[in-house]
């Protein structure tokens, strides 16, 4: 705002009483000139169509909210971040502060099964899953740490790509119980989360990662499979960005550059200060394979755009009920992330949706929110798309 507003200035007025004697009073006022030209990184094009489609299944589904949040993985720009409710900024003082709640930022969520990609790549990096090793899914029911865990359909034998398919929190465990608490928490740090993204936006909420000595048997399970561990969509989307460009951990930018109008001087530019995560054995590439395997066979299909190969990953994510102190199914909060094409990533999206009416999961509500977006912004980034979203509809 400093930047926009223009400069304080000082003015002198002299006035000459009856008495004679000359007073000198000291006023401040805004000056005149314009201020500063700021650019920022979002693409409007991009913007109008994701707060479009939003809007569209939120009332749909008469959620409580919803979100939408696009990066360009080669940069770590926000090409997108879109919210529903939202506002009119020109008449801001006619709307309530949730309808002018960032969600993208501000609000943290259990991300649920879209974590276990996180977890598993940890052990695809450490080598402790071989290539077409079975695991049992002991039929959808399973005792860890004195609590049962369970899936939402039985499994018996699965591969680690069927784990992935499937979205299979008990395969998740077995596998994730291999690595040490120490090394489960250090892959989640190293992703970014537990810790804020830097955006350069006010209101960014996180929640510290409770340190490994501190956690029941229990956790350990829990946070494999995306309970017990509150994110934001800023830190997903980057995170997800890390797998598809090769292990780097973008700072997001939403402020591209500011310029002196008069001169065309930059004043300001945001300089991102990436992070680098090391895959081993082709962890990242193995696992960009398997989300697609999850848009083509698994719970993400609705993603699917003709002609173009897309990956990513689901999550139905039950909210805890602290009245009956347990997690509930008639409160979830759903979601899809991804990258397309896959194989060369034009953007890295998260969609996100609050509390559906019914029983709604990530794959019947955000996936085709993503795909939706994704026909109609992939055009506008060289992306050509088969028939667009009337075929889609057909």
């Amino acid at each position: 705002d400093r930047y926009l507003a223009g400069k304080e200035r000082k003015i002198r007025r002299f006035s000459v009483p009856g008495s004679g004697e000359v007073s000198i009073e000291i006023e401040k006022e805004m000056d005149t000139s314009p201020g500063a030209n700021l650019y920022l990184t979002i693409d409007s094009r991009i913007q109008y169509i994701a707060e479009e489609e939003l809007t569209s299944m939120v009332e749909k589904v008469k959620a409580k909210w919803g979100s939408v949040v696009i990066m360009d993985p080669a940069s770590g720009k926000i090409l997108a971040m879109a919210n529903y409710p939202t506002y009119d900024p020109e008449k801001y003082y006619r709307f309530s502060p949730r309808e002018r709640r960032n969600y993208a930022v501000a609000d943290l969520f259990e991300p649920g099964s879209t974590f276990k990609v996180f977890s598993l790549i940890a052990v695809m990096n450490e080598n402790l899953v071989k290539p077409g090793e079975l695991i049992f899914g002991e039929n959808g029911r399973f005792m860890f740490g004195r609590r049962w865990v369970r899936d939402t359909k039985p499994h018996q034998w699965m591969t680690l790509r069927d784990i992935v398919i499937n979205s299979s929190n008990i395969g998740t465990i077995k596998l994730a119980d291999r690595l040490s608490s120490e090394s489960l928490y250090n892959y989640i740090t190293s992703f970014g989360f537990g810790q804020r993204t830097r955006i350069n936006l006010p209101g960014e909420s996180f929640s510290e990662l409770r340190h490994y000595k501190n956690w029941y048997p229990i956790d350990k399970a829990n946070i494999s499979f995306g309970q017990g561990i509150a994110t934001n969509m800023i830190q997903n989307v980057r995170a997800y960005a890390s797998i598809y460009n090769g292990g780097v951990l973008w700072q997001p930018t939403i402020v591209d550059r500011i310029e002196d109008p008069a001169t065309g001087r930059i004043i300001f530019q945001t300089v991102p200060e990436p992070k680098r995560i090391s895959f081993n054995y082709n962890a990242d590439k193995a696992m960009i394979k398997m989300l697609e395997g999850v848009v083509e066979e698994g719970t993400a299909r609705r993603a699917q755009i003709p002609g173009i190969k897309v990956g990513g990953k689901t999550g139905t994510s039950q909210k805890y009920d602290f009245e009956a102190k347990k997690y509930s199914w008639n409160k979830v909060v759903v979601s899809f992330i991804g990258a397309v094409p896959s194989n060369d990533p034009a953007m890295v999206m998260m969609v996100v949706v609050d509390e559906p009416e019914g029983r709604e999961f990530g794959g019947t509500v955000a996936a085709p929110v993503f795909r939706n977006i994704a026909v109609r912004a992939l055009p506008l980034l060289g992306v050509m798309v088969e028939g667009g979203k009337d075929k889609l509809e057909k």
